[in-house]
């Protein structure tokens, strides 16, 4: 393994998920930064040095990094804070596994979608006009994260209560109606350095029968079948499928595409992750042991990917 030891890392954010990335850092030897304006956050407690600087005021977190001598500059689990973190990075020649374009893509739904579509991905269809709708469908915001606000309507008067309830989620009042896939939920983790790896399937099922915000962070509450129980052939079509999306995303270092297997065993691709969690509970790392790789070389591999 690369020696990282006395590395500086700058966390953006300090709430209680970012506590494992500062854990894992420390068993890497890696010195851990943590600034967040809230005085109180946890993350705070674990870290080596903490700063009440707000993770948006980009020039003073560039000036805290060049006085510190920040060796790189990571978000945790938080998605709006990713174009402020990849603008530090980029202004301070820092690495970083996106650039404002590729973020833009993986963070805002309707054009990821278009994306997809350029080049032959399988995505739900859109709904653009509520008299068309086909009932059941999904409402979501377009630039949200953690399954906020997302609903499943399955009437109109279901879908004109819940329309202004899933924007309240989006930072820009816009939503996606789209056609609900019932179905099997799957995730194909992958890891790019050179080459790009999907790493084993994931099936997801829950005690709710719905993988949403608290599911995913409530210990127990999800359950995780990996390898997911597919024959080889379609086992094959939906790792590619999650390839090309992260190709055509320009994604790098490690994302997470989700994915929906109909009735019909048709795969679609919903959305990717291209922070996608690493705590106890989070899928990446489970799919990551399943190919034989264990967290903390799972962290290295991350790390050297964005040269770190």
């Amino acid at each position: 393994m690369k020696n990282l030891t006395g590395k500086k890392l700058l966390l953006l954010g300090g709430i209680n998920h970012s506590i494992e990335i500062i854990k894992e850092a420390h068993e890497l030897g890696v010195i851990v930064y943590v600034t967040d304006y809230n005085e109180n956050t946890p993350a705070k407690l674990l870290a080596d040095k903490s700063f009440s600087i707000s993770t948006t005021d980009i020039e003073s977190i560039i000036d805290l990094c060049k006085k510190e001598h920040i060796d790189g500059v990571i978000t945790g689990f938080i998605d709006s804070m990713l174009p402020y973190c990849a603008e530090i990075c980029s202004r301070l020649n820092l690495p970083f596994w996106a650039n404002q374009e590729q973020l833009e893509i993986c963070s805002i739904k309707d054009k990821f979608k278009s994306a997809c579509q350029k080049y032959g991905v399988p995505v739900p269809k859109n709904y653009h006009d509520i008299d068309s709708v086909i009932f059941p469908v999904l409402i979501k915001p377009v630039d949200s994260s953690g399954s906020r606000g997302v609903f499943v309507c399955r009437n109109i008067d279901e879908l004109t209560a819940l329309i202004p309830e899933a924007k309240k989620y989006s930072r820009s009042s816009k939503i996606l109606i789209e056609e609900f896939i019932s179905g099997r939920e799957l995730t194909v983790s992958i890891l790019q350095n050179g080459t790009v790896q999907a790493l084993p399937i994931i099936e997801i099922t829950t005690t709710t029968g719905r993988y949403d915000y608290d599911t995913k962070y409530t210990k127990g509450a999800s359950k995780h079948i990996c390898p997911a129980e597919l024959n080889a052939e379609l086992t094959e079509k939906i790792q590619n499928m999650a390839v090309t999306a992260f190709k055509v995303c320009k994604c790098s270092g490690v994302g997470r595409v989700d994915m929906m297997l109909s009735a019909e065993n048709v795969p679609y691709v919903i959305e990717i992750n291209s922070i996608p969690g690493m705590t106890e509970t989070s899928l990446v790392p489970d799919a990551a042991r399943a190919a034989g790789i264990e967290f903390p070389d799972l962290c290295e591999r991350i790390l050297l990917a964005a040269k770190f």
